[in-house]
């Protein structure tokens, strides 16, 4: 009985954190996505470097096919495990359509708490989460395109409104190191 309880506690946390951190997010948003601030992966702040997550899309740039499947994987690094994550993404739906966004590896049975994607805005909210912390490093969630049309430079980003929280609810400040940069011919 007493290991019921706990997960019944977790759940309404688990709904809480969806409640405070995804839901705002969902709001209709007409203007264009601000992105994350883009910096190099090392800091120069070790207590910075202590609290971040630290995002990148791997692989960074690719030229594909039009018409051909594109799999791009959001890679982590934190200090912090992490309990949960909503990802905000961004990119250009004219040359890019967004088939599938599935979890990575970083969680221990990953719970998909919302996945959404509007073709037409190019952008896209995925969140996860997991009654155990995450690892400290790995795939976070695979995201999977398909190229719609010829264009030199469609770029893949996550968005500013994307949150992290630790143990305790705590938020983990994120940090993009780079872009998806994908040309299509």
């Amino acid at each position: 009985m007493g290991k019921n309880k706990y997960y019944i506690i977790l759940g309404v946390g688990i709904l809480g954190l969806f409640a405070a951190l995804v839901l705002p997010g969902l709001q209709k948003d007409n203007q264009v996505e601000q992105q994350l601030q883009v910096v190099p992966s090392k800091s120069n702040s070790s207590s910075m470097q202590n609290s971040q997550l630290t995002l990148s899309l791997a692989p960074g740039s690719k030229t594909i096919k039009k018409g051909e499947v594109l799999e791009v994987s959001v890679q982590a690094e934190t200090a912090r495990p992490l309990l949960a994550i909503d990802l905000h993404i961004a990119y250009d739906g004219r040359y890019l359509e967004l088939m599938d966004m599935s979890p990575g590896d970083m969680f221990e049975n990953p719970i998909t708490l919302a996945n959404k994607k509007d073709n037409q805005a190019g952008t896209a909210l995925y969140s996860l989460g997991s009654t155990k912390v995450s690892k400290q490093k790995g795939r976070l969630a695979r995201l999977t395109f398909k190229a719609l049309a010829p264009y030199d430079k469609s770029i893949v980003t996550i968005s500013q409104k994307s949150v992290a929280s630790s143990e305790g609810g705590q938020k983990v400040p994120i940090i993009l190191s780079n872009q998806g940069i994908y040309s299509v011919y």
